[in-house]
């Protein structure tokens, strides 16, 4: 059974609930929402009798990063110069951006994926997944000017500590003027996502598209980095951890606040 929160409850909504359900309710005659997944993750249902009507299926564009995972487990992890073998080795689908996009189409959003991918076996991998997933990627574009993104992985299987190593490859591509040749992905989005695993002007660029078009803009801000004003002024919802927001408000991330 879903739990209902009625406009009478407004009070008590998380932060960040009003902007949506003030921009998501236009056009609707539900008096009811159940707001709990789409504030989790980017969907909003309603409850299903004969007097609510349903609403439309929300349409979320992300812009972010695609990334590889190769990942294999150690006795111990490696010390320097040190040659070690390893076993269950996997290839797993990553980057923020693309997991992202594909929970959201998972919880049945209409997404659209704006990202730079090689054009290598790992290109096609991700492809095929969006393909799979329903996504609708017509704006990942593929350069022959760096590979996929990937990261390698080894994970200490006792303790589960690992050691992690990323090259983002074509993320680093993804440039503002990416965004201004790709506009019509925004349209009609009611929620615009991304995040810092790709370049911060390209994460602006699409953060003031989704506002130009009214969208809530969510930023994830992982891998942190200090941002301006000019980026923070264009995000509705932002989604730090205890980390990044020491780093965001200034903090070395360390300090005890």
């Amino acid at each position: 059974m879903t739990s209902q929160i009625s406009p009478a409850d407004s009070e008590s909504w998380p932060p960040g609930i009003h902007q949506i359900s003030s921009r998501l309710q236009a056009g609707s005659s539900s008096p009811i929402l159940n707001l709990g997944l789409w504030y989790a993750y980017g969907r909003l249902t309603v409850d299903y009798s004969p007097e609510v009507s349903l609403l439309p299926t929300p349409r979320i564009t992300v812009v972010g990063s695609y990334a590889t995972g190769l990942t294999m487990k150690v006795n111990r992890l490696p010390s320097s110069g040190e040659t070690l073998l390893g076993t269950g080795y996997r290839v797993d689908y990553g980057g923020k951006g693309s997991n992202q996009a594909v929970g959201c189409a998972r919880l049945g959003a209409k997404v659209r994926f704006v990202a730079r991918i090689g054009n290598d076996s790992f290109a096609e991998m991700a492809l095929g997944l969006y393909r799979n997933e329903g996504i609708d990627a017509a704006h990942v574009r593929q350069t022959v000017r760096a590979p996929t993104g990937v990261g390698f992985i080894i994970v200490d299987r006792a303790s589960g500590h690992n050691c992690i190593t990323i090259d983002p490859g074509a993320n680093e591509l993804l440039t503002a003027a990416d965004l201004a040749e790709c506009d019509r992905a925004f349209d009609s989005a009611a929620v615009v996502v991304t995040q810092l695993e790709i370049p911060v002007a390209a994460a602006e660029a699409a953060l003031a598209c989704g506002r130009a078009r009214a969208s809530v803009t969510i930023l994830n801000p992982a891998p942190v980095r200090p941002l301006s004003r000019s980026v923070l002024q264009v995000v509705d919802i932002l989604t730090p951890n205890e980390t990044e927001a020491k780093v965001l408000a200034g903090h070395n991330p360390n300090e005890h606040v």
